[in-house]
């Protein structure tokens, strides 16, 4: 009797290949952002696969031809990492500060220098 399959393999367009538990997230989070349902790829093909290390969950896109000799110093197929919308950034470092409203406009030596001589 076959057992049930315990990963799912998706591939995105650009052919990286990731590795996810998670059905309801390859339906919520995957599918939409164009990652599809593959056969698991070779082992040394010329493909890229994501890699996440065991200790300290770093996530890496690997040649599938290292893949292997990286599972020996803890690094093994993953997720994706999360995907990064800048255009919805909560925390924009690069935003100008509000201007304070009792700070006067300053006038420039020129404009200054202007006024005197009128």
């Amino acid at each position: 009797m076959p057992t049930e399959q315990k990963f799912t393999w998706l591939a995105d367009a650009s052919g990286h290949y990731a590795r996810i538990e998670d059905k309801q997230e390859l339906r919520d989070k995957w599918t939409p952002l164009g990652w599809a349902v593959v056969p698991e790829p070779a082992e040394r093909g010329d493909h890229f696969v994501w890699l996440q290390h065991e200790v300290h969950g770093g996530k890496a896109l690997f040649s599938a031809k290292v893949a292997p000799v990286w599972a020996d110093l803890g690094w093994h197929p993953s997720d994706p990492p999360e995907v990064v919308d800048l255009t919805h950034d909560p925390v924009l470092v690069d935003q100008a500060d509000e201007p304070q409203p009792d700070a006067a406009p300053k006038k420039s030596a020129k404009a200054a220098a202007s006024t005197k001589e009128s």
